[in-house]
């Protein structure tokens, strides 16, 4: 949302100020402004806070992905070099005075860019283009409902967080066009350390039905060109040195949009940054599945999204990247999907079977060799049990190698494990 280097002085006064492995790895290659600054705010005292920074050696943090509760903020990262993709959710609480309406919004970075783009601020808050773009819900990623912003107070919430080595998820809702009857809630999966799938469910509470909505997928780049398939509703930038590819499941249900708006940009405001919108209407739930696929140079990867067969209250896709075939199982929340067996009952995934809230499970070569559980005690496939705990189960990750696997996770009891060439790995949890 600004220049490169816009955070760098508050950066640097953290490390003068709070002296840490961490802070020092972040500015350890600016030891001149560092000097700068230490001089500029410390005087006769710079030489010695200069010493406290420098005897901690620059460290990375030992951690990627977090959930900072008190702002309201998720980060989903592959690493902290320039290369590293992240993306940015703010799921918080809006308040009044100088939030803009965007609650479930994203940014996108990655390989040195920002790929799916915050609009950012330029100007006085008082000045019309602040008013009408900028702190409005059509500047923002996320899913705008008949065309209005979202209220200017929103509730938002962070329902699941989870981070393992392969896969990042998150589960958030907000209330912000309540006025309207319509609840949205969002759900974003990061296949570490490639791409990102994001699904959106519009629904309504019991006793507040509005009926029908016109919903549009909001996302909004960096200017240049654009690429759209208007058949397969692919869109992609076209940058040289790295570039974002957009996969929606279920195409022939929407209408895509091009236009284009004003955003921040390291040169400074941009009339011409263009934004894309996928139509979709009807009577909620309104869905939407679409798959984010960051990529280096200008090759489009081949990446294709396919809806599972699902039973009511269930929705599945099938992810081919060049990495492999990813099938993502989940479990729908909200007064619309109400069952009072979802705890217990395994729902239908095309030839999977799952009874929890999400599944991510990668096959390559016709093995599989990722699984990613949250939430629910059994996973099976064409009848066959992949893994099954015999207690509460928050999350599991089973990657699976050669020789066996290896399970990390949040569970009680005990956790079976099917091995592709047979037999079990049983795991006890806490």
């Amino acid at each position: 949302m600004g220049p490169e280097g816009y955070a760098l002085p508050d950066l640097v006064d953290g490390a003068l100020r709070f002296p840490c492995p961490e802070f020092r790895f972040f500015v350890k290659d600016h030891e001149d402004l560092v000097e700068e600054r230490a001089r500029e705010a410390y005087g006769e005292r710079a030489d010695e806070v200069l010493a406290r920074l420098r005897a901690h050696p620059p460290r990375e943090p030992d951690y990627t992905s977090v959930l900072l509760h008190d702002t309201g903020w998720a980060i989903l990262r592959s690493g902290w070099d320039r290369e590293a993709l992240y993306l940015l959710l703010d799921y918080g609480s809006n308040e009044p005075w100088h939030c803009h309406r965007d609650g479930l919004g994203f940014s996108i970075f990655g390989y040195g860019r920002q790929l799916a783009t915050d609009c950012g601020h330029a100007g006085s808050y008082e000045c019309e283009r602040s008013k009408r773009w900028y702190k409005e819900t059509i500047s923002h990623n996320l899913v705008m409902i008949d065309g209005m912003s979202q209220r200017k107070v929103t509730d938002g919430r962070c329902d699941r967080f989870v981070t393992a080595r392969t896969c990042d998820f998150i589960d958030a809702e907000h209330d912000g066009y309540r006025y309207l009857g319509a609840y949205c809630r969002r759900k974003i999966t990061f296949v570490k350390p490639t791409y990102f799938i994001v699904t959106d469910n519009v629904t309504e509470k019991m006793c507040q039905t509005t009926g029908f909505h016109e919903c549009e997928w909001l996302c909004h780049f960096a200017p240049g060109e654009l690429t759209i398939n208007e058949e397969s509703g692919t869109v992609h930038t076209n940058h040289p040195d790295a570039n974002l590819l957009l996969v929606p499941a279920r195409p022939e249900s929407l209408a895509v949009r091009q236009d284009r708006g004003w955003t921040v940009t390291v040169e400074g405001e941009a009339d011409d940054a263009p934004y894309i919108g996928y139509g979709r209407e009807g009577d909620p739930p309104v869905d939407y599945e679409v798959v984010l696929f960051p990529y280096r140079g200008e090759a489009v990867p081949r990446v294709s999204v396919e809806p599972l067969r699902t039973a009511e209250g269930a929705k599945g896709l099938r992810v081919v990247t060049p990495a492999g075939t990813d099938f993502y199982l989940e479990a729908l929340k909200g007064d619309t999907y109400l069952d009072l067996d979802a705890k217990t009952r395994l729902r239908e995934y095309g030839e999977f079977r799952f009874d929890g809230e999400m599944a991510l499970v990668r096959e390559q070569g016709g093995k599989v060799r990722l699984m990613l559980l949250v939430g629910g005690t059994t996973l099976a496939r064409r009848g066959n049990e992949l893994a099954r705990c015999t207690g509460e189960l928050s999350w599991a990750e089973v990657v699976f190698t050669d020789g066996g696997a290896s399970v990390t996770g949040e569970f009680s009891g005990r956790l079976a494990v099917a091995l592709p060439g047979g037999g079990l790995l049983e795991t006890r949890g806490r």
